[in-house]
């Protein structure tokens, strides 16, 4: 952003909506740099022997860790190969709201979406399963979503997955983004990790991932977030 004198009398916050990235599609963790965002303390005299504070850095975006449990690896054989994310945001801010973001705890509570409803693409949206690790870890990074914003699950954030078992024809299944521990909806929220780990296959999926999101759950999974402040 180039701030010239004619915007001398705008307030901060608002110069700081401007700073927008764009999540078109999975991210390119090879070759695509992560947004980040820190800020220090007011430096108001500048001398030979002035020692700038160190900035701490703050992750605009959140991560999802997806994995099979030990015990369906190895007692029913399943392989996970696709995840897909139904419903995330097209544009992301580097700068929470000021009004989200504690400097105490360096966390944030709620998402900064400028537009919700213009900025989520209904997706879905395709993760192959890395060949060389054979995870979701470090893999799946998303723009802040605002699950509390709508009021119909076909709009809220969601995550499908396709399983083999034994070799067999893979099938998708469908997990909500619902805390585990408090049975609540999550909204997506920057520099968070949430870990969805997959305990067991409870009925036959679905041929594809958009049939699986709109059918019913089959398998169970813990839902974990996790501030990483």
């Amino acid at each position: 952003i180039n701030v010239d004198a004619s915007r001398q009398d705008e307030q901060k916050e608002d110069i700081l909506k401007e700073l927008e990235f764009v999540t078109p599609g999975a991210w390119n963790t090879d070759d695509r740099r992560m947004p980040m965002w820190g800020e220090s303390n007011e430096v108001t005299t500048l001398t030979s022997t002035t020692k700038f504070p160190t900035v701490q850095m703050f992750r605009s975006v959140a991560r999802i860790h997806v994995v099979l449990s030990d015990d369906l690896i190895t007692a029913n054989d399943y392989e996970l190969m696709t995840v897909a994310v139904h419903n995330h945001n097209k544009y992301g801010l580097a700068v929470p709201y000021a009004a989200n973001y504690s400097t105490v705890s360096r966390s944030v509570a709620s998402p900064s979406v400028t537009d919700q409803s213009t900025w989520r693409d209904a997706g879905p949206m395709y993760h192959p399963i890395p060949s060389e690790t054979g995870k979701f870890v470090r893999t799946i990074y998303l723009s802040e979503y605002d699950n509390g914003f709508f009021s119909s699950e076909e709009h809220k954030m969601c995550l499908t997955v396709r399983l083999s078992y034994q070799g067999g024809t893979a099938k998708w299944y469908k997990i909500p983004l619902v805390d585990s521990n408090t049975l609540t909806q999550l909204d997506i929220l920057r520099n968070h990790r949430y870990v969805v780990t997959i305990k067991n296959v409870v009925g036959e999926g679905y041929p594809s991932a958009t049939e699986a999101f709109e059918g019913s759950i089959k398998l169970s999974a813990d839902v974990i977030p996790w501030d990483e402040n």
